[in-house]
């Protein structure tokens, strides 16, 4: 099923494809170049990533934070888009 952006719902597991056999230099490397990006951004993205990695959905984070998905910039980290 696709989402309101064209992406499909769901992890390559969920939708049962099957993901490349990963080398431990490639899980490092990947690894560094996750962490070099979560520098640059804000504590609000920050957090809003580590939500949506724990699996959370929008509208539970909005509602731990006290709005609704659409008004509370939870998509955009609070940035205009």
């Amino acid at each position: 099923m696709r989402g309101y952006s064209g992406v499909e719902d769901g992890s390559p597991n969920e939708r049962g494809i099957a993901a490349a056999p990963s080398s431990p230099s490639k899980h490092l490397a990947n690894q560094e170049l996750l962490d070099e990006f979560r520098k640059c951004l804000s504590e609000g993205e920050r957090q809003l990533a580590e939500q949506r990695a724990l699996g959370r959905g929008w509208a539970e984070i909005a509602a731990a934070a006290g709005g609704m998905p659409e008004d509370s910039g939870a998509r955009t980290g609070g940035l205009e888009a």
